[in-house]
């Protein structure tokens, strides 16, 4: 091989080792910029597990939904699920569908376990990632905001051809970096 066919490959595997991990990049604010938002109400997580590393984990709801008979379900495979809003603004799956729908939002979504007509699905985006210095604080708001009796957080996320991007984080009704100002702040 010569020298400049050995530049010229080294060149274009460069190229690709860029272009890869910028195109997510890209997709990310593409959809974060022009995707529609629908916000997912949370559920309680496990406190032992609720925090690991720079990110909140979330528990997305709703999980547990009616599987159409017409649909063989698999934990192996990906679904797509169509979303929907309920009559409080909530998304909810609509549909259920092997391939990705023509028309509307729906978010890849996997079957972690399935019994008849019901399946437990688990959207893509459980974690919302922030600044190492203010997660601990926020898992902590949102462990005290998202219980069984007081359900006072959700997400909005951002849907685009398929793609969801956490915008961010509401706990009582405030995005998390206001809400943890005014904790710091209060008296």
């Amino acid at each position: 091989m010569t020298r400049t066919t050995s530049v010229l490959a080294f060149l274009v595997l460069a190229a690709i080792q860029l272009g890869v991990p910028l195109s997510m990049i890209v997709d990310r604010e593409i959809t974060l910029r022009q995707g529609h938002a629908m916000r997912f109400q949370t559920a309680p997580v496990d406190p032992y597990d609720a925090f690991r590393g720079k990110y909140v984990a979330l528990r997305i709801e709703p999980e547990n939904i009616i599987v159409p008979p017409d649909i063989t379900v698999s934990v192996k495979r990906p679904f797509y699920a169509a979303l929907a809003a309920d009559s409080n603004g909530f998304a909810r799956v609509s549909a259920l569908h092997i391939s990705a729908p023509a028309d509307g939002d729906y978010v890849k979504v996997r079957v972690h376990w399935h019994s008849g007509t019901n399946a437990f699905i688990r959207y893509p985006f459980d974690r919302y990632y922030m600044n190492e210095q203010d997660a601990p604080r926020a898992e902590l708001a949102y462990g005290r905001n998202s219980t069984r009796t007081n359900r006072n957080t959700y997400v909005i996320v951002r849907l685009r051809h398929g793609n969801a991007v956490i915008e961010d984080l509401i706990i009582d009704n405030q995005p998390v970096a206001k809400f943890l100002q005014r904790e710091v702040s209060a008296p």
